[in-house]
């Protein structure tokens, strides 16, 4: 599958729909047998990364950075003037999830508290019946050696991890080559709504791309890093003023 990537304020996104991303994430598990991972794009990260220099790597060298965030849409259509259909990172997740199960893929889950995330493989387990959860761990572990010998003894296709983001993107690219999965993909918050401790905006909210409003109002000391999203819009409308030029 032939998947175009954009340049947005010097970082890289794909423009992917949803089912071109669960086709493609699923050929490469069938398919690669290096390992790789993919990576959730929004504007936050992408701000992020014009100034990380690891973070900038880590999203040069995945597999797929496919467009989570409303930003990287809004960003294709200011830049490029071409509408690019957003990819929900906890819809994947769930699609994957039945991916797995239909194609009997094993799965390993990292991260989160103990209750979390034994709940969370419990609540999979009843939604996937048959889907093979080979193993899981929570997110406070203190040998990062011991929890890669941990996964790599049952070599799981998909590995799931949830730490936040984008600690869970730079765990995963300073270990991916010392991991014996298939693929990487972070989750964020996923397995507390899962275990049923979070809960998702309302659905009217999520396709309007607005989820970052919702979750301000219920986390009001998100303001800090929801204030990247003005200056994203601010740094996109420049640069296209220069283009245009």
């Amino acid at each position: 599958m032939n998947i175009k990537k954009i340049d947005i304020l010097g970082v890289p996104a794909h423009t992917i729909n949803f089912e071109e991303t669960v086709q493609f994430i699923t050929d490469a598990i069938e398919n690669h047998r290096q390992q790789t991972y993919i990576v959730a794009q929004n504007a936050e990260k992408i701000m992020m990364a014009r100034k990380d220099r690891e973070l900038a790597d880590l999203m040069n060298k995945a597999l797929l950075l496919y467009p989570d965030g409303v930003g990287v849409s809004l960003a294709s259509r200011i830049l490029y003037s071409k509408p690019v259909s957003r990819v929900p990172g906890f819809n994947l997740f769930l699609k994957l999830l039945e991916v797995a199960s239909e194609k009997n893929m094993s799965i390993f889950l990292l991260g989160s508290r103990e209750d979390v995330i034994n709940t969370t493989k419990t609540n999979i387990q009843k939604d996937y019946p048959g889907i093979d959860i080979v193993g899981y761990q929570n997110g406070y572990f203190k040998s990062n050696d011991g929890v890669i010998k941990l996964i790599n003894s049952v070599s799981p296709d998909i590995l799931f991890v949830g730490m936040g983001s984008p600690k869970q993107e730079r765990w995963i690219y300073r270990n991916i080559r010392r991991l014996n999965v298939r693929l990487c993909m972070g989750v964020g918050g996923s397995f507390d709504v899962i275990a049923g401790n979070a809960k998702l905006a309302p659905a009217m909210i999520r396709r309007l791309g607005f989820e970052f409003v919702y979750r301000l109002i219920k986390e009001p000391k998100r303001i800090k890093r929801q204030l990247v999203f003005p200056n994203f819009l601010l740094s996109l409308l420049a640069t296209r003023t220069k283009l245009m030029k």
